[in-house]
């Protein structure tokens, strides 16, 4: 295939009446970058001339881009250090350059970029405010997360809009730093805004099931029992399967809440797909059914049970909640749980 390629160029370029457009060296570009062969775009952005094709930001966005898909970050900063002789640099060059540092681990060299982009008057996009943030928080050093924030605050003084990724990528490291206690008032936050909550992680990556489930535990463990349900709810739409482990945080997060409705809702679909509670947690669950009196509750749990072969049949008259009294309930739970390969460990 880069023979032929080869073929292709060198006719172009003795060829005196076609002038290839500068689109076309872009996108060849963006295909040696796809390949890794970072010599071979920054020959064919060199060459530009002798094929009567003048370089414009274009072909310098184009260059970074394959440059970093490379991770040839040194030959990213020689191509910024001549930039302006292509014209003034736009804000997606400036995001390419900036996201290279940032994965390159020369996060101070990427916040001197930013501080650049502000003396030249390039305006910041969302993306260079997310690409900062997304490092800061991936580099995750003492007092970077304040200035996380801090660029959150800039963003909005600028009237940049903050996506859902920028906001899930502050609440994961919320999580990570122990600030547990600070995510209502982010998700809150992002309601006032207009901005649905999802874990879309940045740069387009799809939402994956550790990054819900981290989610998931935090809200929980603030008591935000709407915002968990609701999140959950929101995974199969963004592409993303509940495990095992999400069920669990939810169920266990709406029985902490005597959400009893929804635990119920939530075991059923558990049973469907062969899941199981934590024993010592179904066992807490269906006691406080019975203490609370949600006998109806009570009856359709058991049947669930029972569907997903959970409950042994001579449990079935458990649903009878009406002839149970509170004792009888309490030793019917514990010999149910017991019977039925349910452990606090799986």
């Amino acid at each position: 295939m880069f023979h032929e390629l080869d073929q292709v160029l060198l006719q172009l370029k003795s060829d005196t009446i076609i002038v290839p457009t500068e689109i076309l060296f872009c996108n060849v570009n963006n295909y040696f970058g796809r390949g890794r062969l970072a010599t071979r775009a920054l020959h064919l952005f060199d060459e530009m001339p002798q094929y009567r094709c003048q370089h414009t930001v274009k072909s310098v966005n184009s260059l970074l881009n394959a440059l970093l898909k490379c991770g040839a970050f040194n030959k990213m900063k020689e191509v910024l250090s001549s930039i302006d002789k292509y014209g003034k640099p736009e804000a997606c060059i400036y995001n390419i350059l900036i996201n290279g540092y940032s994965q390159s681990g020369c996060f101070d060299d990427a916040l001197k970029l930013f501080d650049e982009m502000v003396k030249k008057k390039v305006k910041p996009t969302g993306v260079t405010f997310g690409t900062l943030i997304h490092g800061l928080c991936k580099n995750f050093k003492i007092g970077e997360l304040s200035l996380a924030f801090k660029l959150k605050e800039e963003s909005y003084e600028g009237k940049i809009k903050v996506d859902s990724a920028i906001y899930s990528t502050l609440i994961s490291s919320l999580i990570k730093a122990g600030r547990s206690d600070e995510v209502s008032g982010i998700l809150e936050e992002m309601r006032e805004k207009g901005c649905e909550p999802d874990t879309v992680s940045y740069n387009g990556v799809k939402p994956d099931v550790i990054s819900y489930n981290m989610i998931l535990s935090a809200v929980f463990r603030i008591k935000n029992w709407k915002e968990g349900a609701y999140l959950f709810e929101d995974m199969p739409r963004r592409g993303c399967v509940p495990d095992i482990l999400s069920y669990r945080i939810v169920f266990d997060g709406l029985c902490e809440g005597s959400q009893f409705e929804e635990v119920a809702v939530v075991l059923d679909e558990m049973m469907f797909k062969g899941y199981k509670p934590r024993r010592d947690r179904l066992e807490i669950f269906l006691q406080r059914l019975c203490e609370s009196g949600k006998w109806e509750i009570l009856g359709k749990v058991i049947s669930s049970l029972s569907k997903g072969n959970a409950v042994d049949a001579d449990w079935s008259f458990i649903s009878n909640a009406a002839l149970l009294d509170h004792f009888s309930c309490k030793v019917s739970v514990a010999v149910l749980v017991g019977q039925n390969g349910l452990s606090a460990d799986t």
